[in-house]
């Protein structure tokens, strides 16, 4: 009776004296039909949802090594796991033949998408991109559609530590458009090369991870980071993976790091 009084548009009706629970139920639904608006088959929504994807990925971990690093490398790689919750870029000291036969031997040590730098390629979240040999790779912020994305340059411009490709010029380049979603790692290796780059990941919010002297074969590039005072952390590389691994719950530091002027000889 009570559908057939709605569907004729007839609320108001006879109650008993006592009501049960149904019943009441059944006639606060009814009261709340009274007032409830129609709409029209043909209305249309002002703002309509929309689904916003991100053009990039959320953090950037960029390692640089040289003398021993090949080495250190494969170790890394190996102990990543396949869901990668960041963009991971290699800089390591190769001459320009020896790059394509690295990035195959990285290739058979991880299920993730090893590749060699190239112009205009974009970053993706869960890829490894190894700097070509010879060259400086750089990562820039570009205008695609509607979304400003990251994506790979290359330069042959001279650097102030004359290694190529060169770990400063990297890094700094993703401190520049990354900020503090920036992880620096400097390995083993000869010389001073990351050290500039480590402080501008500093300066800009981001972590730096040296290799520990035990775990390095050489420990001169990571013994440059401390020195300077650009180093969040001096670890193994067993765990440098693992933090690696964890990117997506590390804290992004609150406040901006001012490290001194980096005097390296």
């Amino acid at each position: 009776m009570m559908r057939e009084a709605a569907r004729w548009g007839i609320y108001d009706y006879i109650v008993p004296l006592k009501l049960g629970a149904e019943q009441a139920f059944r006639l606060a639904v009814l009261q709340q039909l009274r007032g409830a608006p129609t709409m029209s088959r043909t209305a249309t929504f002002s703002s309509p949802l929309r689904h916003v994807v991100s053009a990039q990925p959320q953090n950037l971990t960029v390692i640089g090594a040289s003398t021993g690093g090949i080495m250190a490398v494969e170790q890394l790689v190996h102990a990543l796991r396949p869901a990668l919750p960041c963009t991971l870029l290699i800089a390591v000291h190769l001459p320009a033949h020896f790059a394509i036969s690295f990035v195959k031997r990285l290739q058979r040590l991880t299920p993730l998408p090893v590749k060699i730098g190239t112009v205009g390629m974009p970053l993706e979240e869960g890829q490894i991109i190894i700097a070509p040999g010879g060259q400086n790779m750089v990562i820039k912020s570009v205008q695609r559609g509607p979304w400003r994305v990251w994506q790979i340059d290359l330069s042959s411009k001279p650097n102030l530590s004359a290694d190529d490709p060169s770990i400063d010029v990297l890094m700094r380049s993703a401190a520049k458009v990354a900020g503090p979603q920036v992880l620096g790692i400097v390995l083993t290796g000869l010389g001073h090369d990351g050290t500039l780059g480590a402080q501008a990941i500093r300066a800009q919010g981001g972590r730096v991870i040296v290799q520990s002297q035990e775990s390095a074969a050489v420990f001169s590039m990571p013994g440059s980071v401390i020195r300077a005072g650009y180093a969040n952390d001096v670890l193994p590389l067993e765990q440098i993976a693992e933090v690696i691994n964890q990117r997506a719950t590390l804290p992004v530091p609150a406040v901006r790091f001012s490290p001194p002027l980096a005097t390296v000889s």
